[in-house]
């Protein structure tokens, strides 16, 4: 034991450092899930930290609630716990928890929230948390794992306690009136634990990664681009390019899409016409030129309409002219020959581009093939009757265009 002054206080200073650190220890993260809630996980690798989804309070709390690991699975991350949402609402209250995280209540415009225990949920509520930096190996107290999240969550932090630098720490909520607030943050789906502000589905945004204090009440944009942006046609021909939005700034609404400019021999759809919300999607521009087309350039506009925004890309249309369609000869029967039993009938281009060939006897067609150099018909003569009759093919380009060969009669006796 310690008697003298200096030994006494000596150890009395390693007792109080022994007790504070266990305190601290026991104070430090929570066990269950807990990677997972910040990013020291196997799967933490998975979220999407670039591509940041704006979603209404009412819509996250509506997501639909997947079946969480069982109970001791504390690493293993969701396939729905992979998103980064950005959702603009309400800050009521929130508290220092004895895992040293701020848990925030976060309500939309109606001020309504979960009051906790065994109340039923409000359903225009959601909790969000900000775990403590210092406290990522959770209460085991490992050494500290890598967290992907770290910089987001001091971040976040920061910004709380700068924007209340007089926060009660002792358990009890902080009432922060409802203040408006810009969450960004890590989907999490919690056990029910009857905590205050809880949603239906048990979503929770945790890690927080960003908070903005009474954002800017613009409610972000959208970009509108053609892939690919320059399109050749022949006419007759077709083709699909696709119309991408990307929306940015917690943009949230529907788009709708429209195309105008197009000349009057070539149809324009979009499909669909409209990008729900909140607005980043891909409709299919489809267009078709008819044969009678005039070769040259046009410039169709396509305008997205949504939030209050309007944003317009263009399509660089280029009519080419078309190419004529190859000429075509029946080779075989000869003008003006007698035949009889199976005659063999053939036809083939005589030039570049034939994409199809046909084979018409006596105005009736026969037979017809896709990308061959000719195209052959066993025609049985003896059930026909006898006399003249008359041969001749068709040639098609691949803008559909056709030519039509010289007739060859050749006389059937049998």
């Amino acid at each position: 034991m310690c008697f003298s002054l200096n030994i006494g206080r000596s150890c009395l200073i390693s007792l109080i450092w022994l007790v504070t650190a266990q305190f601290v220890h026991a104070q430090c993260g929570g066990i269950e899930r807990w990677a997972v809630k910040v990013g020291a996980d196997p799967g933490a690798n998975n979220v999407a930290l670039m591509n940041q989804i704006p979603i209404m309070v009412t819509d996250l709390v509506g997501l639909p609630e997947p079946h969480r690991p069982p109970a001791g699975d504390n690493t293993t991350r969701l396939s729905e716990e992979t998103y980064v949402y950005v959702i603009n609402g309400r800050l009521v209250e929130f508290k220092f928890e004895a895992d040293s995280d701020y848990h925030m209540v976060i309500t939309d415009d109606t001020l309504n929230f979960t009051a906790g225990g065994s109340v039923p949920t409000s359903g225009h509520s959601f909790v969000a948390e900000i775990p403590d930096p210092n406290c990522i190996a959770g209460a085991n107290g490992n050494s500290p794992p890598d967290s992907i999240f770290i910089d987001g969550i001091r971040n976040a932090r920061q910004k709380l306690e700068s924007h209340f630098p007089n926060i009660d720490k002792s358990g009890a909520f902080n009432d922060a009136g409802g203040i408006p607030v810009r969450i960004i943050g890590v989907g999490f789906f919690d056990f029910p634990h009857r905590q205050v502000g809880r949603a239906p589905n048990n979503i929770e945004i945790h890690p927080v990664l960003d908070i903005v204090f009474n954002p800017s009440q613009t409610v972000g944009s959208f970009s509108l681009s053609s892939v690919p942006s320059q399109v050749s046609l022949a006419p007759g021909g077709a083709a699909r390019p696709v119309i991408a939005t990307v929306v940015n700034g917690g943009f949230n609404s529907d788009i709708a899409l429209s195309v105008s400019g197009t000349p009057p021999t070539v149809s324009a759809t979009l499909d669909p016409t409209s990008i729900p919300a909140p607005g980043g999607g891909a409709s299919i521009l489809s267009l078709t030129a008819d044969l009678s087309t005039p070769p040259g350039n046009y410039a169709l506009t396509i305008t997205g309409s949504g939030g209050g925004t309007t944003q317009v890309t263009t399509v660089a249309l280029t009519v080419v002219a078309a190419a004529p369609p190859p000429p075509v000869a029946i080779t075989s029967p000869a003008n003006g020959t007698t035949v009889s039993g199976v005659v063999n009938v053939v036809a083939a281009p005589t030039g570049t581009g034939a994409v199809k060939l046909e084979i018409y006897i006596d105005g009736e067609l026969k037979a017809c093939n896709f990308g061959a150099a000719s195209i052959s018909y066993p025609w049985n003569s003896g059930q026909v009757t006898n006399g003249p009759h008359t041969f001749f093919s068709k040639a098609y380009n691949a803008a559909g265009a056709a030519s039509t060969s010289s007739s060859v009669v050749a006389t059937v006796f049998h």
